[in-house]
């Protein structure tokens, strides 16, 4: 098989079996929208929020992680234990928790050498990880929709390279009984079908199909297209006054020469933002008059601001993170939300996904997570240290664990005020003072009862 010019070998596999009931499926209640319309409109400020979302997933830290069911397992591939703050992180995620090797487990360890690491990292030839992600994301954020073709080794059974096609040109094959049979992939007048297990569907949710992904572009495509009209507009302004600054009148009659005569002169030397400015000096009976421009032609300006945070907020961005005016404290706050609330629902997609269809391919008791992207409030985090420590709620080296930091020789005894001390930590000649001043205190009683 061809794709992209390039000879691809397919493994073979077996078709999927899945009988299901729903009367919905089979059908295709909505087909797919102008995808390619939607590809194309990958500019100004959609250009803009897509790219932040796709980048700063492709950032993103991806691990392997092993459930082990008893801690004396023994894996081929190395390993290393969690730290509390890894495995605190882990186990808050349900879908990590609601997998059936993690529920097992006695304990979860991370894997630093398989070989889906090595597919990760290399993708395929032509493709490296940063672009992978960043492609995953592009069609998602644009179309609604990423699929990857799995191409497996013929020995061993297991993904050897991950090609991802283009969403506008694949079509989805529906089933009444395996509600998908498989897919379409377009090439010209050619037509490549792919089977359910080759593929890989990333979708945004639908209300409307239950085929297909709808992406945050194909919600505001009115907003696009109004910027797109007000930019053409504006750059028509510029480029050759298609609005009408002013008219020449005149009451003498013209015949047709004579009318493109003066039109063509006039737009020569005053036509453009280059001519800005520049002193007019008009004909015998020739005049001037300056038209001018009602508060609804003014207001387009307005309308692009508009339009700007429809689609900002469409993509799950603030547009204080474009603004030049926020503090510092407005800024990490509209970031902090940025990531707590777009990027980390998007890597949680991302990971069921994985977990869902790639990582049975290699073995059950393995699965996937993106390192936690939201970061700790630091005036919080702060304070609690604090807290912790001056009440001798917790020692310098847990606090320090908490923070991914390495343990000092001196950092395991609770710091307390003057005041207090840790139970059992008195010195050994206080206590022996203490023992005999009470048992002084017990034999003058009874020497005083007797």
């Amino acid at each position: 098989m061809k794709l992209f010019g390039l000879e691809i070998k397919r493994a073979n596999t077996a078709p999927r079996k899945l009988t299901l009931s729903n009367p919905l499926m089979g059908i295709e209640h909505a087909t797919p929208e102008n995808y390619k319309s939607l590809i194309k409109a990958y500019r100004s400020w959609v250009y803009t929020c897509a790219n932040k979302n796709s980048n700063t997933v492709a950032q993103q830290k991806l691990r392997l992680y092993v459930a082990k069911p008893n801690k004396t397992s023994k894996l081929l591939a190395p390993t290393r234990a969690l730290t509390r703050k890894q495995n605190e992180y882990i186990y808050s995620i349900n879908s990590i928790t609601n997998l059936k090797s993690v529920t097992m487990a006695e304990e979860v360890e991370e894997i630093l050498d398989h070989p889906f690491l090595e597919l990760k990292r290399s993708v395929n030839g032509f493709t490296n990880a940063f672009d992978l992600w960043d492609l995953t994301m592009l069609g998602q954020e644009l179309t609604g929709n990423a699929y990857w073709y799995i191409v497996k080794d013929e020995m061993l059974g297991i993904p050897k390279e991950i090609w991802i096609l283009p969403p506008e040109e694949m079509k989805v094959v529906p089933d009444k009984k395996e509600f998908i049979k498989g897919y379409l992939y377009t090439v010209g007048v050619e037509d490549i079908a792919f089977t359910p297990e080759e593929i890989i569907h990333f979708k945004y949710a639908s209300p409307q199909s239950m085929y297909y992904g709808k992406s945050p572009l194909s919600a505001v495509t009115q907003a696009y297209n109004i910027n797109e009209n007000i930019a053409m507009y504006d750059n028509a302004l510029f480029s050759n006054m298609a609005r009408p600054e002013g008219a020449l009148v005149t009451e003498q009659k013209l015949n047709d020469s004579e009318f493109e005569r003066l039109k063509s002169q006039w737009k020569a030397a005053y036509g453009g933002v280059d001519k800005a400015g520049k002193t007019a000096v008009l004909e015998k009976g020739v005049k001037y008059e300056k038209y001018t421009m009602t508060p609804r032609e003014l207001n387009h300006i307005e309308g692009r601001n508009a339009v700007k945070e429809e689609i900002c907020n469409a993509y799950g961005q603030s547009v204080a993170l474009y603004s030049e005016r926020s503090n510092r404290a407005n800024a990490e706050q509209a970031n902090l939300s940025f990531l707590r609330d777009t990027i980390q629902p998007r890597l949680r997609r991302l990971e069921e996904k994985i977990n869902e269809q790639l990582m049975p391919m290699y073995d059950d008791n393995i699965f996937v997570a993106f390192d936690n992207p939201v970061p700790t409030d630091k005036v919080f985090r702060l304070k609690e240290r604090e807290s912790n420590i001056r009440s001798g709620y917790s020692s310098i080296n847990l606090e320090r664990a908490g923070d991914n930091q390495e343990e000092v020789e001196w950092g395991d005894i609770p710091i307390m005020p003057m005041n207090m001390m840790p139970l059992g930590s008195a010195p050994e000649e206080e206590k022996k003072e203490d023992t005999k001043f009470i048992v002084r205190q017990i034999m003058e009683k009874i020497r005083n009862d007797s």
